[in-house]
């Protein structure tokens, strides 16, 4: 490769070929600037072209690219794309005349790029320009560079810089912080390349700042600025570009890529650039006297200067616990120039616990857009005087605390207000001592006071721990360095041979500080060889122990392998110490696999064909683990795991693995538990790629579809992922619907990945996040800024009960181990172990040996030999139970089985316990509840204490949305529908658009309004399509979904999924009707049944026969002669029928019987009178067809709608397909209906019933629905299968039927043309197949009884009377003939009566003396 010798400040033409060249920025895909410089000396003005030429020498091809204005546009992405250009690349034009330039590719090292075949692409002669542009392109692709491995390039980093007196005067710019965490910086790299917008650089050093973690630039910035004419108080937007291993380079962004940034920056006028100092942030402030009485807390008058908030108003102060209170700025009315709090600072000290005149605190000023807030920081701890004047940091203003993890955090040193001469740390020695466990007050802790260049750091001296086996006794170990006034002394207390069976080796470091200045101070470092554990058995054992070796496979010296090894030491010691009367003991080996899979199996082949041991402890993680069990198995050496979670390695189905941890195949059903109990539809897995994460992948999807959940997609990522690939693939989650995630990475990778999602957006409300064991089981080792950005995350953890035992262990950890966290890996090593020595105590010591394997064997794995102690060790460490500091310990198909896990809520620094989960109950608020009070349990606040979702919010997440820069619903609507009131499409002549209509259109629209999310969405005609086809095309995802009158029906539910039915169902039968009544001469006759006729005819001459026998005898009206009576009986018993008999009735009985015959004709009369009226005004209509049996029995002709369920229900019915006639309007079906079978028509039509609510609407009078013979949904709006949107549809149209839109709805559209026709549902028989029945005995046979009871009674009494009057007469002629006499002893004869019944009774006398 050939570098180019220089890159700092090149000139922009040379006297031949001028030339210039440019940094790739991102974005420089579409289009490259031409300096301003180049451009207008060589090109503005000197040519005409369009289009200049590119050349390289990696082709001889030559690229047409267009000239727009200073950019090069069409043309260089494809020039781009051949070379394989990439961010960071520097390239160099050079032009050579009439638009034409030699282009020299060169990487982020500035060495030109070597192309593997060079000259190779011809260019070739084409008749068209069009031609060749295409083959240009097409050749152009097969170019592939030979350049440098591809490095990761932080690009994507931007940041704000000020021009300022101090920084120009110092000549030194101060990088953000967070730069150094960027891949593009090392502390190997000293020089930095600064580029301006024309492509000109600039070479400056790089320097980093051990004190402040953070990198800064010198030397260059000066002459920078200068250049580029900028002026005190400009701003600039650079970019950081490089790969971590060349030079890296920061470059002035374009304008119209980062006015934004520069917008917001500029918002602020009292904004502090990047190489501003963070102290001018921070103020102290002690409470005074003159404080309280005057009620304003003054502030410092310069730190408001400097900060630019002395012309504000208006402040807001910030208390600990985050509650702002708005205050007044106000002027200090005896000192001028000085400002202060007003009303409301007190309470704010008072929230604060600042309450002490003298007592200082600690303010840091930030902003909320223009806004100053004054945020609580910490009360100011005060460092003894008489330290700092002897180690001269009297007059110092900053402080690095360095913890015992080696964490650096600067503070200030500030002032005690009421001490003279006393200073103190500020805001963060809270958490300094936090870092350190150091928690009560009055708990002393031991500084050391050191230097970095000129800052002074104080750090915690905790302990120091050894990681390297010693094998020799070292009874002392002194290093006294008395220039530097320190005296380091070791001493290894090693047992005695005669002493205890078992006491690990334990070393201690005493150290003493004396006074050291900072003139006295030598930079010295110390080189300790790491013991990460003491495991070897002493010597002084019994001598009946017998040795048995056993190995461990980790990765010595990471943090979490250090905290195993401690657990496994502690096992054994506290095993052996318990345990004195042990025939064996282990003697380990501990072997480090670096991390790597391949080490991890040389490393077990390595112990058990050299070292013989009988187990092996480990390895770290299951990709490791997958080779060793292998070996394992053809070695008969157990393979014992207390970190292997992968379920992939039980598929191995080997005998000699255990695994002393849970599998995690074990804690999907407490997540398929969370997933059921809030109703979430749909869930997307998060995995990182390896055995690991793909391990429980097979589980997992088991344990939804149990529960109908479905997974959308998956989210996979790569262990060694870059910052910018998590974030392609969160940007990736963010543009999708769903909302519910499942995390299962290791935790360092899930650091990052939160980190990550938390800077995007995805922490905030809406979203839901279920983490595994992996991560959650180590949330107490992560860090605090980690933890800060997984709040409000869910997740299941490993449930460790409590017992007096595990305290007292976590006890004697911290005692002896304070530099080390623990977890509950570090429980399952120290289980396993103790678990192998009771395995092996219980085997014995006999048959510990290797028996030699075949040739081929030994050549194929390189195993020497195979244990015949395994098989032994096996049936021993199958039957271990203990109890352990995990809880129960005991191999179950030789796994830990987990019965209870716990659900935690990642609130503040940790995980904060909502409940539990048990394979009895599921999930529970308490791990002791009893089983009684889960059957009580409705909503999942029954089940799980209360959560604090992300976005710090209380309301349960729906799992689902449609992203606000998502695409838009892409809805398809029929058309071609025959009942417009339903759906209509009509094109707008002046858009040219389609404007849609109907009661389906008015209902989506109601239901989108009651969601309770916003829904965009655009409708688009679907035509000359039929409903079949047009739901399908949602299922090939033409369409998001469909509105329209579609049927719900079981076929089309198997490919796209429906809401809940808007619409009645069911398939209605709809036939003729005609007037069965007989309009003749005897239609009078028609209201009465004959029987009835007959017995009111019968009637009137019984009543009149008895009201003659009651009256005769007294009554003149009914005396005279034969003939007159029998015509006055005639006669009375037919005036009755218009109530005008001319006879009188005197007697009781005989008025008793007329009243009760009087209501009875009175009834019979206006019951005639009705129905014959009914007969004579009304139609009788009858349906032709009663039912599909009748059509069936005759095989009549039936109409059916275009619709291919109800055409295959027909069909099964038993219709043929020559009776069944298809019509799509409903003008055809009234065509249909209104001619004759024989013509051609049909006896009746099946159509669905919002189709027949209107039609009959239209022809009540004509036509009748008598049966619903089909059951159907009605019409459902259509979705894709698993779309959220469904329920919530489906609820949404649930709230439109419940409130009074529907009905609003329904009589806007469904208005019927003739309004004497009732609505077919609500009144679905308006013409009744017998509206007309007629009169008979059955409707008055009471009155007809009571009338001759009346009667017989009447008839009775008069008889017994008579006979009594007459005892002797015993003749019948003779009593009839006394019978027809008048009754001269009657009461009536006492009664007085009118002129003209005397002169008819006179009458009637004579009359019968003339006969």
């Amino acid at each position: 490769m050939n570098c180019l010798n220089s890159m700092a400040n090149p000139p922009l033409e040379s006297p031949t070929n001028p030339h210039f060249f440019q940094p790739l920025l991102p974005g420089f895909d579409t289009h490259l600037t031409i300096p301003v410089a180049f451009f207008s000396k060589h090109i503005e003005g000197k040519n005409k072209q369009k289009t200049a030429k590119l050349r390289s020498h990696a082709s001889d091809k030559t690229w047409e690219v267009t000239i727009d204005g200073r950019r090069l546009t069409r043309g260089w992405k494809d020039f781009a794309k051949a070379h394989d250009l990439r961010i960071g690349d520097v390239i160099i034009f050079k032009h050579k005349g009439d638009m034409v330039f030699n282009v020299t590719p060169c990487g982020p090292s500035c060495c030109e790029i070597q192309y593997a075949q060079s000259h190779l692409i011809k260019e070739e002669e084409k008749d068209n320009s069009d031609d060749d542009n295409e083959n240009h392109c097409r050749t152009n692709k097969n170019l592939k560079p030979e350049r440098e491995p591809k490095s990761s390039f932080a690009f994507d980093y931007c940041f704000v810089a000020q021009v300022t007196a101090s920084n120009l005067r110092l000549d030194t710019l101060d990088l953000p912080m967070e730069a150094a965490s960027s891949n593009a910086l090392n502390k190997q790299c000293h020089e930095m390349i600064v580029v301006n917008k024309e492509g000109n650089s600039w070479t400056v050093s790089l320097r980093f700042r051990e004190s402040s973690g953070s990198y800064y630039i010198r030397g260059g910035w000066r002459r920078f600025c200068r250049d580029n004419r900028r002026k005190i108080g400009d701003l600039m937007v650079f970019n950081l570009v490089g790969d971590g291993k060349t030079s890296p380079m920061i470059c002035i962004c374009p304008e119209e890529e980062c006015s934004e940034l520069v917008r917001k920056t500029k918002r602020r006028s009292n904004w502090v650039a990047s190489s501003s100092s963070r102290r001018n942030r921070f103020v102290t402030i002690s409470l005074t006297r003159y404080n309280f009485r005057s009620s304003k807390l003054i502030l410092p008058a310069t730190f408001m200067k400097i900060n630019g908030i002395k012309k504000q108003n208006e402040i807001i102060l910030m208390d600990k616990h985050g509650v702002k209170w708005a205050t007044k700025l106000v002027k200090d009315g005896s000192k001028y120039g000085k400002r202060g709090l007003g009303k409301g600072w007190k309470d704010f000290c008072e929230a604060n616990d600042v309450l002490k005149i003298g007592e200082p605190f600690l303010l840091e000023l930030v902003w909320e857009d223009t806004l100053p807030v004054l945020k609580f920081c910490s009360k100011v701890k005060i460092l003894p005087a008489t330290s700092m004047n002897i180690n001269g940091i009297k007059k110092q203003n900053e402080i690095i605390l360095m913890d015992k993890h080696g964490v650096k955090c600067v503070t200030k040193l500030v002032r005690d207000g009421s001490k003279y001469g006393k200073r103190g740390l500020g805001k963060g020695c809270k958490d300094f001592c936090e870092a350190n466990d150091v928690l009560k007050i009055g708990q002393p802790f031991m500084s050391e006071l050191v230097w970095e260049d000129s800052v002074p750091i104080t750090a915690a001296i905790i302990g120091l721990y050894l990681s390297k086996i010693l094998r020799k006794q070292v009874h002392s170990i002194r290093f006294d360095t008395l220039n530097n006034n320190m005296i380091y002394d070791f001493s290894n207390h090693l047992c005695n041979k005669r002493a205890l069976p078992y006491r690990p080796p334990r070393f201690f470091l005493s150290l003493q500080i004396l006074t050291m200045t900072r003139e006295h101070y030598l930079v010295f470092n110390l080189l300790f060889l790491v013991l990460v554990l003491l495991m070897q058995v002493g010597e002084g054992q019994q001598n009946r122990a017998s040795d048995v070796k056993v190995g461990i496979v980790d990765d010595v010296g990471m943090a979490y392998s250090n905290m195993t090894l401690f657990c496994i030491n502690m096992s054994l010691s506290d095993f052996y110490s318990s345990h004195p009367e042990t025939r064996t003991r282990l003697v380990t080996t501990v072997v480090d696999s670096k991390k790597d899979v391949v080490t991890a199996a040389a490393a077990a082949l390595d112990l058990i064909t050299n070292k013989e041991v009988k187990a092996i402890l480990g390895p770290w993680n299951s990709m490791q683990a997958q080779f060793m069990i292998e070996i394992g198995q053809k070695s008969h050496v157990p393979i014992v795991s207390y970190s292997a979670t992968s379920p992939f390695l039980a598929s191995i189905r080997s005998q000699y693995f255990f695994r002393a941890t849970y599998d995690d195949s074990s804690q999907v059903h407490a997540v398929k538990a969370i997933i059921k109990l809030f109703g979430w539809r749909e869930v997307v897995p998060v995995y990182v790629d390896n055995t690991f994460g793909e391990g429980i992948m097979p589980h997992l999807t088991d344990a939804l579809q149990e529960i109908n959940v479905r997974i959308p997609y998956r989210t996979v990522i790569s262990p060694n992922a870059t910052g910018d690939e998590i974030s392609v693939e969160l940007l990736r989650m963010m543009t999708r619907p769903t909302r519910v995630f499942v995390v299962h990475t290791e935790d360092l990778l899930a650091s990052r990945f939160f980190a990550k999602a938390k800077e995007i957006g995805l922490m905030k409300q809406g979203y839901v996040w279920i983490l595994t064991n992996g991560i959650t089981d180590g949330l107490s080792l992560m860090k605090e800024t980690e933890t800060d950005a997984m709040q409000g995350v869910l997740g299941v953890k490993t449930y460790v009960p409590r017992s007096d035992k595990l305290e007292a262990f976590k006890s004697k950890w911290k005692n002896r181990f304070p530099l080390s966290d623990l977890s509950v890996y570090g429980l399952w090593a120290y289980d396993a172990t103790t678990a192998l020595a009771l395995a092996i105590e219980e085997a014995g010591a006999s048959n510990l040996i290797f028996v030699t394997t075949d040739d081929a064997m030994r050549n194929m794995s390189g195993l020497q030999g195979v244990s015949q102690y395994g098989p032994k060790l096996l049936q021993t460490l199958s039957k271990v139970r203990f109890k352990g500091l995990s809880g129960d310990f005991r191999f179950i198909n030789r796994e830990l089985q987990p019965s209870v896990l716990e659900i935690v809520n990642v609130n503040g620094h940790g995980g904060r316990t909502i409940g539990y989960w048990t394979k009895e109950h599921g999930l529970l608020k308490y791990v002791d509840q009893r089983q009684a009070t889960t059957t009580t349990f409705t909503t999942w606040k029954d089940r799980l204490r209360p959560i604090i979702w992300p976005g710090d919010t209380t309301f349960v997440p729906k799992g689902w949305e449609i992203p606000t820069n998502g695409k838009r619903l892409k809805i398809g609507v029929p058309t071609n529908n025959h009942f417009p009131q339903f759906v209509k499409g009509t094109k707008d002549p002046i858009t040219n658009s389609t404007i849609f209509s109907g009661f389906c259109i008015d209902y989506f629209e109601a239901v989108i309004q009651a969601m309770p999310y916003d829904v965009s969405y655009d409708f688009f005609p679907v035509e000359d399509m039929d409903y079949e086809t047009m739901v399908y095309q949602v299922y090939l995802g033409k369409y998001d979904a469909v509105v329209g009158d579609t049927t719900i029906s079981a076929n089309r539910s198997m490919y796209v999924e429906f809401s809940l039915p808007y619409t009645p169902s069911g398939v209605g039968l709809v036939v003729p009707v005609k007037d069965n009544v007989k309009r003749s001469s005897t239609i009078f006759l028609m209201p009465l049944t004959w029987g009835l006729c007959l017995l009111s005819l019968l009637s009137f001459f019984i009543i009149a026969v008895v009201v003659w026998v009651l009256e005769h005898r007294v009554n003149p009206d009914f005396d005279g002669p034969g003939r007159y009576q029998i015509s006055t009986i005639l006669w009375f018993s037919f005036s009755i029928m218009v109530f005008a008999p001319r006879e009188r009735v005197l007697s009781f009985w005989a008025r008793l019987v007329v009243i009760i015959w009087y209501f009875l004709v009175l009834l019979l009369t206006q019951s005639y009178t009705a129905s014959l009226a009914s007969l004579l005004t009304s139609q009788q209509l009858y349906p032709t067809v009663t039912n599909i049996n009748s059509l069936l029995a005759k095989g009549e002709r039936v109409g059916n709608q275009r619709s291919p369920f109800i055409l295959g229900r027909l069909r099964e019915s038993g219709f043929s397909d020559a009776n069944l006639v298809t019509y799509g309007s409903p003008e055809q079906c009234h065509e249909l209906l209104d001619t004759e079978p024989a013509k051609g028509g049909v006896s009746a039509v099946f159509m669905e019933l919002p189709y027949v609510r209107l039609f009959l609407g239209q022809h009540c009078n004509k036509y009748k629905m008598v049966q619903t013979p089909f059951k159907v949904d009605g019409f459902g709006f259509v979705f894709p299968i698993g779309s959220p949107l469904v329920a919530d549809v489906s609820r949404a149209i649930l709230k439109v039927e419940e409130s009074n839109k529907a009905n609003q709805l329904e009589s806007a559209w469904f208005k019927k043309i003739d309004e004497s026709c009732p609505d077919p549902l609500t009144s679905p028989d308006p013409n009744p197949s017998e509206s007309f029945r007629k009169l008979g005995i059955d409707s008055f046979w009471v009155l007809f009884v009571a009338a001759a009871i009346v009667c017989v009674t009447a008839l009775g009494k008069c008889m017994f009377h008579f006979l009594k009057e007459n005892p002797d007469q015993r003749n019948l002629q003779g009593l009839w003939e006394r019978f027809l006499q008048p009754d001269t002893k009657s009461y009536i004869n006492q009664v007085k009566k009118c002129q003209c019944s005397i002169n008819n009774h006179e009458e009637a006398n004579n009359g019968r003396q003339m006969i």
